[in-house]
């Protein structure tokens, strides 16, 4: 073990590294500089000739680095004070591309990857050092593709082309040759910084406005050289101190995994290395104030920023932190998703929490696409004391002015973490009935901390908030805010993507279908509708029905169940489980009827989607049902229980399609009059800022009186 490597163990193991960064780093910004990754370690290989941790080693850096650390991107860096830590990677060798982008997608981990833009059109001919070095080796012999590739080839203009379409991934120059700029001449210089940037912008797609100096060589000159050429900040290894601390960036090299190296590095001991760079304002020097130029993360592709509103006379944006359980494509996801996309950017900064990873696919990497930061609590971590813990540690980094709980399931973690963690205002939410399944399972102690240790309880239905009223819950602490529904402009581009014919036996014209949409839970009834079915099918030989939903891992028996139903009642032919689908929407307009069989709800998604699709409806008079569903104008309520009823609406609705297509149109204008999410978003901002206003003022009123 070098003296270096043993020096950092014994600060490591006495505590001075942990209680260095507690002290010195806690709040400052690091870049971590990496270069290549590969995919295994070639022991046999010179030292030299392989620098780099492997796949492996670099999942290991990560996940040490997310336990201690937010993640940032370069407009987190360069606009903001907010602490953490930017990943850079330099050179543009194809192994970024094959090796490192799969764990930044693990880890929903932003970098910036510095690419030389010569190797582009030759990436065979990178590093011939390197490759000369290598070959020695085999004795003079060609170095196998497959060890070249993933040591020490360059990028070709197709896997720059694709990274610049990957939300996490932020393109920068690293020159044309890789060149000592301090020894090039001026003409030599400007076409480095400029023909560089004009290729990656051409190539990417991404505007590049970053540079970092190959070999970490630069001086005055050279910095400005890099500014004229219109790039907002440049990257090096060590900072000189030249007066332009935007262009002097300092980074600390990362080429080992172990805990007492990465302790060390960043720990704050090394001072210089601790950044606490200025906020770039509008207009300084290195700041892209191009009209219309738009960053990669608005347009879709990235956490790149090249120009943002000014907003230097406006306060600083409301930092909220939502808490879910998931991010999958359920209800209570989806409303999160919807207002996440219509919130406010400059008014409000949002941050994500997530319980669990999502069975199937999840929101996660559109929200990251509209600017979200996400945090996944580690799957390791499973125990309440430990997930508290994690969320302390969280909420003291990011500092949200407010913390909501999206499902009562996360409310006492709101309430007690946020306490801990000292954050002003704390909310929970109830998404569907405490007597629902969910709600009953729920331990006392746990189901008093999830309704008590919150100061406000958001609602989606007037039901919900009469069922905690019920139970002695404080009115002034509950607010009603119903769930939202895309408008049928918003769902023309998942219109267009079209739906796959859900049945498979025979073709598309020879059936009519009904359905059922909601995730296999015992409250959701869907055995009722089943038996529905067995009245209904049998008057109707064309028609099918579809029952749209996933199974739910605290009931996995459902499927089962409903399976075996539907064979005892003789309509395996005419009733089908489709599972999770990711064409609700679509599905839903091929449905004449859309049902819900519920024993309990909140605000049922389901029949929102279904009205906003002009779909008539036939549903259990529960919960917010009746909020949602005008009886006999956009559908029929029934009484639960009522299979007669039931079954005699939806066949009163097949057998008179001119009234199932009125009440089709009348759901649809009040979806879009009173349940449109811009009006819902609205709302939310406006409660957000009244909230977090109100605790402000208390606070300064406590300070005058002390």
């Amino acid at each position: 073990m070098s003296l270096k490597r043993s020096s950092a163990f014994v600060l490591w193991v006495s505590g001075i590294t942990h209680l260095s960064r507690r002290l010195l780093a806690q709040r400052g910004r690091f870049v971590l500089l990496f270069h290549g990754v590969v995919r295994q370690p070639y022991s046999d290989f010179p030292a030299a000739a392989q620098p780099y941790p492997t796949q492996d080693q670099l999942r290991s850096i990560f996940g040490w680095l997310r336990e201690r650390f937010d993640f940032l991107t370069s407009r987190d860096l360069m606009e903001s004070r907010k602490p953490g830590v930017l990943l850079t990677f330099d050179d543009g060798l194809a192994n970024n591309h094959t090796n490192v982008v799969p764990v930044l997608a693990e880890f929903n981990a932003p970098a910036v990857f510095f690419v030389t833009t010569q190797h582009m059109i030759q990436p065979n001919d990178w590093l011939p050092a390197t490759r000369q070095l290598l070959a020695e080796h085999w004795n003079g012999r060609p170095v196998p593709p497959e060890v070249a590739v993933d040591l020490f080839d360059g990028m070709s203009r197709g896997q720059i082309a694709e990274l610049g379409q990957h939300p996490l991934v932020e393109i920068g120059s690293h020159s044309v040759t890789h060149p000592l700029l301090t020894q090039c001449g001026s003409d030599r210089l400007r076409l480095e910084l400029e023909e560089s940037r004009r290729q990656l912008q051409e190539v990417s797609g991404q505007p590049v406005d970053l540079f970092a100096y190959p070999t970490g060589d630069y001086d005055r000159r050279v910095a400005e050289a890099v500014r004229a050429a219109g790039y907002r900040a440049a990257f090096a290894m060590e900072s000189y101190r030249i007066g332009l601390p935007a262009f002097e960036i300092p980074r600390i090299g990362i080429y080992a995994s172990d805990r007492a190296y990465l302790s060390v590095k960043l720990s704050g001991l090394h001072r210089k290395q601790l950044l606490q760079l200025p906020t770039v304002a509008p207009g300084a020097p290195g700041r892209s104030d191009r009209p219309g130029v738009e960053s990669a993360a608005a347009a879709g592709r990235g956490p790149a920023l090249t120009a943002v509103p000014d907003r230097s006379g406006e306060p600083p944006p409301v930092r909220l932190l939502f808490l879910i359980g998931q991010l999958g494509f359920g209800g209570s996801e989806r409303q999160l998703y919807l207002l996440l996309k219509h919130l406010d950017r400059g008014r409000f900064e949002p941050h994500v929490v997530v319980f669990n990873p999502s069975s199937n696919l999840a929101y996660d990497q559109v929200l990251l696409n509209y600017g979200v930061r996400i945090y996944n609590i580690p799957e390791r971590t499973k125990s309440i004391a430990g997930r508290l813990w994690y969320l302390v540690r969280t909420m003291r980094r990011v500092q949200p002015d407010l913390v909501h709980s999206w499902t009562a399931h996360d409310n006492a973690y709101a309430g007690i973490a946020g306490w801990l963690a000292g954050i002003p205002v704390r909310w929970g939410s109830v998404r569907s009935s405490i007597f629902s399944n969910e709600g009953l399972v729920l331990p006392p102690l746990y189901r008093y901390l999830s309704l008590y240790s919150v100061s406000r309880m958001v609602v989606n239905s007037e039901s919900l908030g009469s069922e905690l009223l019920a139970k002695g819950y404080p009115a002034r602490r509950i607010l009603i805010l119903p769930n939202c529904v895309m408008t049928s402009s918003e769902m023309e581009p998942l219109l267009a993507a079209g739906s796959a014919h859900p049945w498979n036996r025979g073709t598309p014209d020879q059936f009519r279908f009904i359905g059922l949409v909601g995730n296999l839970r015992k409250f959701k009834n869907h055995m009722f509708f089943v038996q529905a079915m067995a009245a209904i099918l049998p008057r109707f030989p064309q028609v099918r029905a579809l029952i749209v939903g996933q199974p739910i891992a605290s009931e996995p028996e459902q499927p089962a169940l409903l399976q075996a139903e539907i064979e005892r009642l003789g309509l395996t032919d005419k009733v089908l489980l489709t599972g999770f689908r990711t064409d609700v929407q679509q599905l839903m307009r091929q449905m004449e009827v859309v049902c819900q069989a519920s024993k309990c709800e909140g605000m049922p998604n389901a029949l929102l989607e279904a009205m906003a699709a002009e779909r008539p409806v036939v549903a259990t008079r529960v919960g917010g049902t009746s909020e949602l569903v005008e009886d006999g104008i956009s559908g029929w309520l029934i009484e639960p229980g009522d299979l007669a009823g039931f079954s005699a609406a939806v066949m009163r609705l097949l057998e008179q399609p001119e009234l199932a297509r009125r009440m089709g149109l009348a759901g649809g204008r009040r979806a879009r009059e009173l349940f449109g999410c811009e009006r819902s978003t609205r709302q939310f901002e406006s409660l957000y800022h009244q909230a977090v206003s109100e605790k402000t003022r208390a606070a300064r009123a406590r300070e005058g009186s002390a």
